[in-house]
């Protein structure tokens, strides 16, 4: 028997799903390198439907843009 709680998912916590052309604005980047981040583990991404695509969550994005931060 198991101790796991059911616990609702706080969607919230994440905060906002953006849009892979958010993405691309925020990073100034391709389609294509959104979609690599993705692929390599470095966004978090939630797909949402077949017509709505792809939706990276804004924390995971901070936690990126953070980590490439270089101090000068």
């Amino acid at each position: 028997m198991s101790n796991a709680v059911n616990v609702p998912y706080d969607r919230t916590a994440e905060g906002r799903l953006l849009n892979v052309v958010q993405v691309m604005e925020r990073l100034n980047c391709s389609r294509s390198f959104v979609y690599k981040l993705v692929g390599a583990g470095k966004l978090k991404a939630l797909r949402i439907g077949d017509v709505k695509g792809l939706r990276v969550t804004e924390k995971s994005l901070v936690r990126f843009t953070k980590r490439q931060k270089v101090e000068c």
